[in-house]
């Protein structure tokens, strides 16, 4: 017996962590290998000192995520941000983070890597320019900043292309450089502070998001077309906030439940434009006053909560020629 008792006396026991019972810690400190935070004093992404995880960015992972939270530093992105053959699962700017990611000229170069990766979440308060490198990015970019002036800008080299563009808060840019998948870009406007501008020339790519669909904010989609190559249907779903449409042509259907479309029209089209849009008005408002050029609607139908604002280039019965007015059949009023 007490031989038995030496024994454990000299056993290497070791006492169990009381404070992590249910090894949570040890989970979260194994998780923290993939990710790195912010905490430069350089600016420069590109130096094992500017993350948490002593690792640059020219070594990331497909399967990491990168936090720009402004705990451990404030401190601007503005150099080493060219890596277009990197590619990570989350790439994450805090609402905390006052500072800038790149500028004009200087974006951050991120690729796909060789699974679609870059799954973009912007909150921060300064100013992020970012460019799609190397083929489609299939994750979605989500915007809810409280810039309202100057959030997010987005460019693409010549063959990336982003898939899906939420944003329920801030200014978002889409540069002319910056490209949308011909099959599946789909541009959200979410919220009421979320404002979209897209610029570009008409006249081929870049086209617009193969699918517009906003619940609240403001729009304006700048005179490219919606195309025609791709996916055969692009579509403009409406259901509150201020859209201005400058040039339709490729449009095949608009979708209006409530909000305000201007349509401008400032690009000289065919009547019907290519791919003859078809109107389906349910409500809000459809302000063709300001048109620049004439063109011949056609359509579905207007339903009775529908306001058309006619211009001195398109009348309302003009536009009524080629659809049903539902307005006669529902009267408004008692």
């Amino acid at each position: 017996m007490t031989a038995c008792l030496g024994l454990l006396a000299c056993w290497p026991l070791q006492a169990p962590d009381l404070r992590d019972a249910w090894g949570i810690r040890k989970l979260q400190e194994a998780k923290a290998v993939a990710i790195h935070r912010w905490q430069s004093h350089t600016g420069n992404i590109d130096e094992e000192g500017s993350w948490s995880s002593g690792v640059k960015a020219s070594d990331w992972g497909i399967t990491d995520e990168v936090w720009v939270d402004g705990v451990l530093s404030q401190r601007s992105l503005s150099s080493g941000l060219n890596q277009p053959g990197i590619a990570v699962k989350k790439f994450v700017v805090g609402r905390g983070f006052r500072g800038n990611i790149g500028g004009p000229g200087n974006p951050l170069i991120l690729g796909n890597g060789s699974s679609g990766r870059n799954y973009i979440v912007y909150r921060g308060s300064g100013t992020m320019y970012l460019m799609a490198d190397g083929a489609d990015w299939a994750e979605p970019v989500i915007v809810d900043s409280p810039n309202y002036r100057d959030a997010l800008h987005l460019l693409s080299d010549t063959t990336a292309d982003y898939y899906y563009i939420y944003v329920k808060s801030g200014k978002v840019i889409c540069e002319p450089s910056c490209l949308f998948h011909d099959a599946a870009g789909t541009l959200v406007l979410a919220g009421q502070d979320a404002n979209v501008e897209i610029l570009g020339d008409a006249g081929g790519a870049p086209y617009q998001p193969q699918i517009i669909n906003m619940i609240q904010g403001t729009l304006d989609a700048g005179m490219r077309e919606f195309g025609t190559s791709g996916a055969s249907s692009r579509y403009v779903h409406m259901a509150g906030g201020h859209m201005t449409l400058r040039n339709i042509e490729g449009l095949t259907a608009m979708y209006q439940g409530g909000g305000y479309i201007k349509l401008t029209q400032q690009v000289a089209i065919a009547s019907p434009p290519a791919g003859t849009p078809i109107f389906r008005l349910l409500g809000g408002t459809l302000d063709f006053s300001e048109l620049q050029n004439t063109w011949t609607p056609v359509g579905d139908f207007v339903g009775p909560d529908m306001l058309l604002r006619d211009g001195p280039l398109l009348s309302e019965e003009d536009f009524l020629t080629y659809m049903f007015d539902l307005r006669q059949d529902f009267p408004k009023g008692p």
